[in-house]
């Protein structure tokens, strides 16, 4: 379960309200993206559940460390370099996080894997790629991509049924202040007509209250759902928002302030190309 540069041997850890944005874009001609399947149950989580063991949440100290074929009750938190986790799956116990890298450490690897049960974010940090994740059950949002760190990449992930808590006002990913990030052929499942108990409120919210939101890409995924499914700060000239799918179970519209870039985006179901101006009263 536990091995240190891929050595299978064992070792010690330590333990321990926004207004729409109006702008004149010019629709650009949507270009081929290769071939990905849409994140769903068959292609995202554990890639093998016979070999999982059981462990409980931890503090990882030791650069390089690699945990693999577990099934982890509670947190994990990173103050690693080069951590790695894959076939896994993560009850985090209704604690805040289900694995927070929010230590400024680079070179994470989470792989196939599904997160549950976690109150506020299911990965809190930066400094890592995360691939094929299944994230719900959440009390608050899917992921947090915040705070210095490495580059960040969150990829063929699918995020669904989050916002149980009370009051909630659930997001697909929330970033404050966040440099160098990815993210790219993930599916935000987030219908504003998801049943209670979950409430969803976009599927990317990016702020600036603190430091600016730089080099941000959202490309080749599908997007469904929230109030607005997306919300930008008003310095967002390094935002990117290019070759992804839009579904219509959305409450407002299309975004609230406008990215750097829009362009190659288009409708799932029809395939024609989306204006970044689309709201729900003057959709045809």
């Amino acid at each position: 379960m536990f091995t240190k540069k891929i050595i299978p041997i064992l070792f010690t850890m330590s333990i321990v309200g926004f207004a729409p944005a109006v702008f004149a874009e010019s629709e650009k001609t949507p270009t081929t993206a290769p071939a990905v399947e849409k994140p769903g149950p068959t292609n995202t989580g554990p890639s093998d559940t016979t070999k999982l063991k059981d462990i409980t949440g931890m503090t990882i100290t030791e650069d390089d460390t690699v945990i693999e074929n577990v099934r982890i009750s509670g947190t994990v938190t990173i103050k690693a370099n080069n951590v790695t986790i894959r076939n896994f799956i993560l009850d985090a116990k209704n604690g805040h996080y289900g694995i927070q890298a929010s230590a400024g450490n680079t070179g994470g690897k989470f792989e196939h894997g599904e997160i549950i049960n976690f109150n506020s974010a299911a990965i809190f940090g930066t400094g890592f790629t995360a691939t094929a994740l299944n994230i719900h059950e959440s009390g608050g949002d899917g992921v947090k991509i915040q705070g210095k760190g490495g580059p960040t990449i969150v990829e063929k992930c699918w995020i669904h049924h989050i916002g149980k808590n009370e009051g909630a006002h659930a997001d697909g990913n929330q970033s404050i202040g966040v440099d160098n990030v990815i993210f790219r052929y993930n599916f935000f499942d987030l219908p504003i007509t998801a049943p209670e108990p979950y409430k969803q409120n976009a599927c990317f919210i990016l702020q600036d209250k603190n430091s600016p939101v730089t080099n941000f890409t959202i490309e080749n995924n599908w997007l469904n759902g929230g109030g607005w499914c997306m919300y930008f700060p008003k310095n967002s000239e390094t935002i990117h928002v290019k070759n992804n799918k839009f579904g219509k179970d959305f409450r407002f519209g299309i975004m609230s302030g406008r990215p750097g870039s829009f362009e190659g985006n288009t409708w799932e179901d029809t395939g024609e190309p989306v204006d970044p101006g689309t709201t729900r009263k003057n959709m045809k």
